[in-house]
């Protein structure tokens, strides 16, 4: 089972820069690829949760496959961390997508003008050009 669990927690890791490399040399589209950054970090919290599990039962009557589960967790954890602390600080952001396309009456900026100066472009919104 321990050695299940760390061939399963290296692919976890192994998912993101495949996803990457994919995406980058035209394999396949952004979509795929984010699908697969996402079973990769699904796999590594399944493979986390079963390599604990697994340690601590078999903690006194398999060293050896407790000693492999660890390892395995320990690999895993890297995708956990990095792709959890991604979604953590993605989640207490503002959506990007939230535009306006109310063109007759569209939403005024209220801090941005106070940072910019004359030399940037003009902050107001002209349908008619």
């Amino acid at each position: 089972m321990g050695s299940w669990l760390k061939n399963f927690s290296i692919l976890a890791v192994l998912g993101f820069p495949l996803a990457v490399a994919g995406t980058r040399t035209g394999l396949w589209q952004y979509g795929p690829g984010l699908k697969i950054v996402a079973a990769s970090f699904l796999l590594a919290c399944v493979v986390l949760a079963l390599s604990l599990i697994t340690a601590f039962w078999t903690r006194k009557s398999a060293p050896a496959t407790k000693r492999m589960a660890l390892i395995a967790a320990a690999i895993s954890l890297l995708p956990v961390l990095g792709i959890g602390t991604q979604l953590v600080t993605g989640s207490q952001l503002p959506a990007i997508h939230n535009i306006s396309t109310d063109v007759s009456d569209p939403p005024q900026f209220v801090k941005i003008p106070s940072i910019r100066d004359a030399g940037h472009n003009a902050l107001y919104y002209d349908a008619a050009e």
